[in-house]
C-alpha cells in the first residue's frame, strides 16, 4: 500500500495560502484517476477488492490531509484572532487613555469652572459692596449737600441782616458825626468810642478764637475719654479674667500643697517609726557587741582566773549564745536599714515628683 497521504500532503502544501476547496478537490481527483489508472494497468490485473482497499486508503488519507488543513486553517484564523485582539486591546488602552485624559481635562475644566464661578460670586459680591458704598457716600454727601446749602442760606440770611445793621449803623454813626462836627467838644468822645469799639471787636474775635479752639480741645477729650473708657472696660475684663484664673490656680496650688503636706506628715511619722527602729537596733548591736567583746575577753584570761569569771563574767554557755547572736546582728542591721531606707527613699521619690508636678 502507498503512503498517499504524505504523496497528498506536499501537493497541498505547494498549493497557495489563497487556494479553495475546489482546487484540493481537484488534485484529489487527479490523484484518484492516476491511481485507478495505475492499478487498472498492472498485470496480472488485481481484484476489484484490492482496488476498493486501495481507494479507501486513498480516502483516508484525504480525509486526513483535509483534517490537517483545517487545522492549520483554524490554527492561521486563531493566529489572526489573537492578532486582532491584541490590535483591539492596544486601540481599547488607548481609547481608555484618551477617556482618562479627557475626564481629566473636564475635571480640571471643572475646577477651573468653580473657581471662576467663586471668583465672580466674589467679584459680584464686591460689586454689591461697592454699589452699597457708593449709596451710603452718595447719601452722605447728599446730607453733607443739604446741610451745607441750609447753612450758606443761613450765611447769606446773617451777612444780608448784618449788612443791612452795618448800614444802619454807618447811617447812624454819619448822623453822629454830623451832629459831632457840629458840637466840638464831642470829637475826642467820638474818637475815644471808636478806639473802645476796635478794642471790643479784636477782643470779641479773640474770644471766639479761643471759643472754637476750646470747642475742638473739648471734642478731642470726649473722644480720647470714650477710648480711655473702652480700654478700662477691656483691662477690667481682663482683670476679672486673670482674678478667676488666680483663684482657679490658687485652689490648685492649696489642693497640691494640702496633698504634699498630708504625704510629708506621712513620711514624717514614718521615718520617725523607721529612726525609732534604727536606734532600737543599734541599740541592741551595741549591747551585743559589748556582750561579745566581754565574752572574748573572758576567753583570754588566764586559767587562774577561773573564779573571776564565775563571779562578774558570763560563763562559756553564755558566752556562746552572745557568739550566736552577735553572728546574727548584721542580717537584723541590713533588715533595719532596709526597713528605715526604702520608706524613706519611696517618700522622697513620691515628693520630688509631686512637687516637679507642681512646678510645670
Amino acid at each position: 500500500m502507498a503512503d498517499y497521504q504524505s504523496v497528498l500532503t506536499r501537493a497541498v502544501a505547494k498549493l497557495p495560502g489563497t487556494s479553495s476547496a475546489a482546487t484540493r478537490r481537484a488534485i484529489y481527483g487527479r490523484a484518484r484517476e492516476a491511481m485507478l489508472t495505475r492499478l487498472r494497468a498492472l498485470h496480472p490485473l488485481l481484484p476489484e477488492s484490492d482496488i476498493m482497499r486501495e481507494e479507501e486508503a486513498l480516502d483516508q488519507a484525504i480525509g486526513l490531509v483535509e483534517t490537517k488543513f483545517d487545522n492549520r486553517s483554524l490554527k492561521t484564523l486563531n493566529d489572526e484572532l489573537i492578532a486582532n485582539e491584541s490590535k483591539l486591546n492596544r486601540k481599547l488602552d488607548e481609547l481608555k487613555s484618551g477617556r482618562d485624559d479627557a475626564n481629566r481635562g473636564l475635571r480640571e475644566f471643572e475646577v477651573a469652572m468653580s473657581q471662576e464661578k467663586m471668583t465672580l460670586s466674589k467679584l459680584k459680591s464686591a460689586l454689591l459692596d461697592a454699589e452699597e458704598a457708593h449709596r451710603i457716600s452718595v447719601a452722605k454727601l447728599t446730607q453733607e449737600l443739604d446741610a451745607m446749602s441750609a447753612r450758606s442760606e443761613a450765611a447769606e440770611r446773617l451777612l444780608a441782616e448784618a449788612r443791612a445793621a452795618l448800614h444802619d449803623r454807618e447811617a447812624a454813626s454819619r448822623e453822629f458825626e454830623q451832629r459831632a462836627l457840629e458840637s466840638s467838644g464831642l470829637e475826642k468822645e467820638l474818637s475815644t468810642l471808636r478806639a473802645v469799639h476796635a478794642e471790643v471787636e479784636a477782643a470779641r474775635l479773640v474770644a471766639a478764637e479761643r471759643s472754637e479752639g476750646l470747642m475742638k480741645t473739648l471734642e478731642d477729650r470726649d473722644v480720647a475719654l470714650q477710648r480711655a473708657e473702652g480700654t478700662v472696660e477691656a483691662l477690667g475684663a481682663k482683670l476679672v479674667e486673670q482674678q478667676k484664673g488666680a483663684l482657679g490656680e490658687r485652689e490648685a496650688f492649696e489642693e497640691k500643697i494640702a496633698k504634699l503636706t498630708q504625704q510629708f506628715e506621712a513620711e514624717s511619722a514614718a521615718r520617725a517609726v523607721a529612726e525609732g527602729a534604727l536606734q532600737s537596733a543599734r541599740e541592741d548591736r551595741g549591747a551585743r557587741r559589748q556582750e561579745a567583746e566581754a565574752g572574748s575577753n573572758a576567753k583570754d584570761a588566764p586559767p587562774g582566773q577561773d573564779e573571776l569569771q564565775a563571779d562578774g563574767i558570763p560563763d562559756k554557755t553564755k558566752m556562746s549564745s552572745g557568739n550566736e547572736n552577735a553572728g546574727t546582728t548584721p542580717l537584723k542591721l541590713a533588715l533595719a536599714w532596709g526597713f528605715v531606707g526604702i520608706p524613706l527613699l519611696w517618700g522622697i521619690y513620691g515628693t520630688l515628683v509631686n512637687a516637679a508636678k507642681l512646678f510645670e
